[in-house]
């Protein structure tokens, strides 16, 4: 789903991909792209400096020299003038928001021409969000979401859903809108 949404073919490392995985957390999906991507540089976004923290010595122990940690708020990193706005391929995120929430905090961060992809359960359980969703994205610059099931299991027992949106243009600079107001007021 990753590579798809990218325009590259399955397996395939040639072009130099840079990702950033928002709210990472333990470091999935982020470290583990990471290990199986060696040529793609990965930066793991996270509001707690104690994970960006581990997740940089985790790194380190591993061996994986393309990580990189950014301690910082979505809405910080994604705001006009950060060098993170409109920088990366790929964003991607798991287990942060609901749909319009996280389409504010990352879409803002990807390149026109790159991709945002969420990790969501089932298509039957997303569909609700997915169309709830379709407006905050196309105010970011994102095209329509598609989703896609991927070989992987989640609690509900059926195959989880990769949930993609192809930047289209740049993001207006109000948004994102300063930090709190995306979860409080989703578009």
């Amino acid at each position: 789903a990753i590579e798809s949404a990218l325009g590259l073919e399955s397996g395939s490392d040639d072009r130099k991909i840079q990702l950033l995985d928002v709210g990472s957390g333990a470091g999935f999906p982020g470290m583990a792209l990471a290990i199986a991507r060696p040529r793609w540089e990965i930066t793991l976004l996270d509001t707690l400096q104690k994970r960006t923290t581990f997740l940089a010595e985790a790194a380190r122990e591993c061996g994986v020299g393309n990580v990189k940690t950014l301690w910082s708020r979505a809405e910080d990193a994604g705001s006009v003038g950060s060098e993170h706005r409109e920088a990366y391929d790929l964003v991607t995120a798991r287990a942060v928001a609901e749909l319009r929430v996280l389409s504010e905090l990352c879409v803002p961060m990807v390149k026109v021409g790159g991709a945002f992809l969420a990790a969501k359960n089932s298509i039957v359980s997303t569909r609700e969000e997915l169309d709830a969703a379709a407006s905050a994205v196309n105010v970011l610059g994102g095209e329509p979401f598609r989703a896609e099931e991927v070989r992987s299991v989640g609690p509900d027992g059926n195959l989880r859903t990769a949930v993609i949106s192809r930047k289209a243009t740049p993001t207006p600079e109000k948004y994102p809108r300063r930090a709190g107001m995306p979860n409080k007021r989703p578009l």
